[in-house]
């Protein structure tokens, strides 16, 4: 433990971090406090504070997407992935893929030269997370026949871009995130998302029917669990 603390201390980034003064708040947390008015104090100090910095998986997404993100334009990905969850598991996905959770060939690679950093399909690119999910060829008809079933149900044309189908990012429908429709629509795109997902690794390459079927699945096990809760209510009551 010791020779790690160690190791990640003399990082020049990290060193960085601890050389750095002292933010108001860090001096407040080391000076005598009294009781009186803590919370008030806090709350003002903790508003004062600067925006922390961007993770590594932000980083990554921005140099993907070769444009920056502003922290306003990050704050509407994660209350989209917030506001849109229909269940634990498509909750878990919007979040591993706006952190760049995912283990890609590329990165792979930049860890081990003995591995290669080629798209797991056979395409020939670079297997990056933004080419896995969205760019490669062998995806192409797959989010076709997605994104125009969607266009067809919900009677609008969303972006076909990588950033709105992958992170929700720019939202520019008539229609709230929190409304049904909003939250129907964040669903359709995830569970696409989940199936890919689930098939990490491999070259095979999904179809429009299964994506259906996932949806289906998804809607069945929804509305169990809603009629379990309102079976628990019911027993409540009595």
């Amino acid at each position: 433990m010791y020779y790690q603390v160690r190791h990640w201390v003399l990082l020049p980034a990290n060193r960085a971090l601890i050389d750095r003064p002292l933010t108001p708040f860090e001096k407040w947390l080391f000076l005598k406090k009294d009781d009186k008015r803590i919370i008030s104090k806090l709350y003002r100090l903790l508003q004062g504070e600067n925006r922390l910095p961007k993770s590594k998986g932000q980083l990554r997404w921005e140099r993907e997407l070769e444009r920056e993100l502003s922290d306003e334009e990050w704050d509407s990905i994660f209350y989209r992935i917030y506001h849109t969850a229909y269940n634990a598991a498509g909750t878990e996905t919007s979040y591993k893929i706006a952190s760049y959770w995912y283990y890609t060939p590329a990165r792979l690679h930049a860890w081990d030269h003995d591995k290669s950093d080629l798209c797991w399909r056979g395409c020939g690119a670079t297997g990056t997370l933004l080419h896995l999910l969205w760019h490669c060829p062998k995806l192409h008809l797959y989010w076709e026949n997605i994104i125009d079933d969607i266009d067809a149900a919900f009677q609008v044309k969303i972006p076909r871009l990588p950033s709105y189908i992958l992170l929700g990012l720019p939202n520019p429908l008539t229609f709230p995130l929190r409304s049904l429709k909003g939250r129907q629509m964040a669903l359709a795109l995830n569970a696409a998302l989940q199936l890919l997902l689930a098939l990490w690794g491999t070259d095979r390459v999904l179809t429009r029917i299964s994506w259906l079927q996932k949806l289906w699945f998804i809607l069945a096990m929804e509305k169990l669990t809603l009629a379990s809760q309102q079976r628990i209510g019911d027993l409540g009551e009595l």
